[in-house]
């Protein structure tokens, strides 16, 4: 490849970057509606704490940030790790969910099966940030439309998809 080509592509990598980040930030601003809870930002997890944790749960928690419980708010795709480009975290990323991440690894790997009532603190602490600053627009949204699609109605609460 010549070098031309080789700035070209990154140029292009960095604008896109830029135009997504741009865009996020647009959707994130003056956010309002209800706060969400760690049933509706990761309710995959949610219920494996809940039922208790194998020890396949364990070693996600320990060595897979990508399908961990931050991982699971940011959708599965590496993204709060910039993709695991470094220096790509401060702008698709965050630097605080990778640390939080983190935390929850070293506590998994401490108290292996047990360590649901040592993660709750830490989870608290991450769903207080991911409220102030990963909440979108559309999650609010899609909160607020499963409200008023299930009310309080007992019967449709446990029909409603997960």
């Amino acid at each position: 490849m010549t070098i031309v080509y080789r700035l070209f592509l990154h140029i292009t990598v960095i604008s896109y970057v830029l135009h997504y980040y741009l865009a996020m930030q647009r959707n994130k601003s003056n956010v309002e509606g209800p706060v969400l809870s760690l049933e509706q930002i990761c309710p995959m997890w949610s219920r494996k704490l809940r039922i208790g944790l194998n020890d396949q749960d364990v070693r996600t928690l320990v060595y897979d940030s990508k399908y961990c419980i931050v991982g699971e708010a940011w959708g599965y795709n590496g993204r709060q790790a910039g993709y695991y480009i470094a220096p790509l975290i401060p702008l698709v990323g965050c630097w605080k969910c990778v640390k939080f991440g983190r935390q929850m690894g070293k506590i998994a790997k401490v108290h292996g099966r047990s360590c649901a009532s040592d993660l709750q603190l830490v989870i608290n602490e991450f769903i207080d940030h991911w409220n102030k600053k990963h909440r979108t627009r559309n999650m609010v949204q899609q909160i607020e439309l499963q409200q008023v699609r299930y009310g309080s109605n007992p019967v449709a609460q446990a029909c409603k998809p997960r």
